[in-house]
C-alpha cells in the first residue's frame, strides 16, 4: 500500500473507511504527527494503491506488510468505519504488533444489517449504485463553487471529504466490492471478539447516521475492557469533524 508517512515517535496507523483515501486523516495527523509516527495508506483498490480490493484479511496482511516495510514492529491501529473491521482483524491476527486499537464510528460483527446495505451488496445494483453516486459526485465536487454550496446542505466536512477522497474510475469497484465483503462476512468476526486482548478504544458520534450507536455498543460489550467514548451529537465523520476525539483516543491508549 502507498502511504502518507509523517511525524516521529510511536506509530499510528491510519486506515480509512468505504471509500476515502489517505486524506482522510489529513486533519488528525496534523494533531498527531508532533508526537508520534503517523501511517495513513490508501488502502487497497483505492487511490495510489489502487488494485483490486480486498477482504478484512487482505486488508490486515497488506497493513502488516507496509509496517515491516517501514521497520515498525508494533502501532496504535486506528479503523474508521468499514476499516474498523481491518482493526479487529489485525488485533485477532497479529496482536503481538497492535499495541493499541481504537475503532472510530466501526462497523461491529452481530450488529444488525440494514435494508440499503444489503441492497448496495447486489450485483449490478451496487455497481451502479456506485458509479452513479462516487464517479458523478466525485467529479462535481472537484469543482470548488459546487463544493462550497453543498456545503451549506450537506453534513458538516461531507463535500470536502469526497472532495480530497478523490474517486475515480477504481474506486466505485472498490466500493461495491468492499459492501458484499461487509454483508457477507462481517459476522465471521464475531465469534473472536472475546479473544482480542489489545487495549481498544471505540470512538462513536451520537448522531450518527450511516453506523448506529448499537454497534459501538456490541463492540464494547464483546471486547474485553473496551472503553466507549460518545461524541455527542456527531455524525459519521469523526475523522474530518472532530480530530480532536481521535487525538484523545489515541493518547489514553499512548500514554
Amino acid at each position: 500500500m502507498v502511504a502518507d508517512v509523517e511525524g516521529g515517535g510511536p506509530a499510528v496507523v491510519l486506515l480509512h473507511g468505504q471509500p476515502g483515501r489517505a486524506a482522510t486523516w489529513d486533519r488528525v495527523t496534523a494533531r498527531l504527527s508532533g508526537r508520534y509516527t503517523t501511517v495513513a495508506p490508501d488502502r487497497l483498490g483505492y487511490g495510489r494503491t489502487g488494485g483490486r480490493a480486498g477482504d478484512f484479511s487482505d486488508n490486515a496482511g497488506a497493513t502488516l506488510a507496509l509496517m515491516d516495510t517501514l521497520g515498525i514492529d508494533r502501532a496504535i491501529v486506528v479503523g474508521h468505519s468499514w476499516a474498523g473491521a481491518v482493526g479487529l482483524q489485525l488485533a485477532l491476527d497479529a496482536p503481538d504488533r497492535v499495541s493499541g486499537l481504537v475503532l472510530v464510528a466501526s462497523v461491529a460483527p452481530g450488529d444488525p444489517i440494514g435494508r440499503i446495505d444489503r441492497l448496495l451488496a447486489l450485483r449490478g445494483i451496487g455497481e451502479l449504485t456506485a458509479l452513479a453516486t462516487l464517479g458523478v459526485a466525485g467529479k462535481a465536487l472537484a469543482l470548488p463553487t459546487l463544493r462550497r454550496a453543498l456545503s451549506r446542505v450537506l453534513p458538516s466536512g461531507a463535500a470536502e471529504l469526497v472532495a480530497q477522497a478523490r474517486p475515480d474510475l477504481n474506486s466505485w469497484r472498490a466500493f461495491a466490492a468492499e459492501q458484499r465483503v461487509f454483508v457477507e462476512r462481517i459476522d465471521d468476526l464475531a465469534a473472536g471478539l472475546h479473544r482480542i486482548t489489545v487495549a481498544t478504544r471505540v470512538l462513536v458520534g451520537g448522531a450518527d447516521k450511516v453506523v448506529g450507536p448499537t454497534a459501538g455498543a456490541t463492540l464494547v460489550s464483546e471486547i474485553p475492557g473496551a472503553v466507549l467514548q460518545t461524541v455527542p451529537h456527531a455524525g459519521h465523520l469523526l475523522p474530518w469533524d472532530h480530530p480532536e476525539a481521535v487525538e484523545a483516543a489515541v493518547d489514553s491508549l499512548a500514554g
